[in-house]
């Protein structure tokens, strides 16, 4: 059934719009899902929580009640770099008492029903607490709407990379079919089923963007280990600086900017190291000297 559901936000919304809401995701925004069907809303709160496998779910009213508790859960992850940090998921029927309750929204996925409250009200009271939220429309058709500038490129390269592996990998599987079969005359019915590749697709598409998330974090957890030590440096009189290219080569991955892994480390291990990414000449010509060794 998930697959389905990524499937039909593809579908619905635009690239864009998926994008910033991959980026909403990635950045622990609080995400709204709003919608008239309480089930469906319940759905998607637990869909966009399933696609980040990295992250720990805890669901408000099942795992933890108290403003005290989701504290609790929030500081212990602050204390070691290795656990997961936690996605926080608020079904439509306890959104008004989370919305009471919570200190803020970080990390949070809220279901609204929208009989039950209404959108304006919702987004201005996160907005009191937090910079940024994105809201996801169930509406007919979907759309996906973002408050405040999120500004990674991260998500974009990733929705590209879903179309583009997924019609690489099911037009090799096709063309290999088609070569089997060359001329021999097949039953128009079977032909057509035995290139039907739908429900294959959906899954391969579901795979391939868990895999490019977790190759993501990954790479961004290796830079997180270097950005550290390189910080302690400082306390040595050593430059406490490193240029993005060098960056990305020693962390073996180049798929988006330096920007987006510095964006990211800050909001999922609540650690700031945008001054130690240095930009200039200096640091471009350091970058081509080593780039000849």
């Amino acid at each position: 059934m998930t697959r389905k559901l990524l499937s039909r936000l593809l579908k619905n919304l635009d690239k864009d719009e998926f994008s910033q809401l991959l980026n909403c995701l990635f950045l622990r925004v609080p995400v709204i899902v709003f919608g008239d069907d309480s089930n469906i809303v319940n759905m998607y709160v637990d869909f966009l929580a399933s696609l980040f496998p990295h992250r720990e779910t805890v669901v408000y009213w099942t795992d933890f009640v108290t403003r005290e508790e989701r504290l609790q859960l929030l500081f212990s992850e602050e204390q070691d770099y290795d656990m997961k940090r936690v996605a926080t998921l608020v079904y439509s029927q306890y959104a008004k008492r989370a919305l009471s309750e919570f200190d803020d929204f970080k990390g949070c996925i809220i279901g609204i029903k929208s009989a039950l409250l209404s959108l304006k009200d919702v987004v201005e009271k996160i907005l009191n607490k937090n910079n940024y939220c994105g809201v996801l429309h169930l509406s007919n058709p979907f759309k996906f709407q973002k408050y405040g500038n999120i500004d990674m490129f991260f998500g974009k390269m990733i929705s590209e990379k879903i179309l583009e592996r997924t019609s690489v990998a099911m037009e090799r599987i096709k063309k290999v079919l088609k070569k089997k079969i060359g001329k021999k005359q097949l039953n128009e019915h079977i032909l057509k089923v035995l290139l039907d590749f739908d429900a294959e697709e959906e899954v391969l598409r579901e795979e391939i963007l868990r895999e490019e998330i977790l190759k993501f974090v990954h790479a961004c957890r290796r830079a997180l280990y270097l950005l550290s030590r390189i910080r302690l440096l400082e306390q040595f009189q050593i430059s406490g600086k490193i240029s993005g290219k060098t960056l990305l080569e020693t962390i073996g991955y180049s798929q988006t900017p330096p920007e987006d892994i510095i964006l990211f480390i800050k909001a999922e291990w609540n650690e700031d190291f945008e001054n130690i990414l240095q930009k200039g000449r200096f640091f471009q010509i350091e970058d081509w000297i080593n780039g000849l060794w």
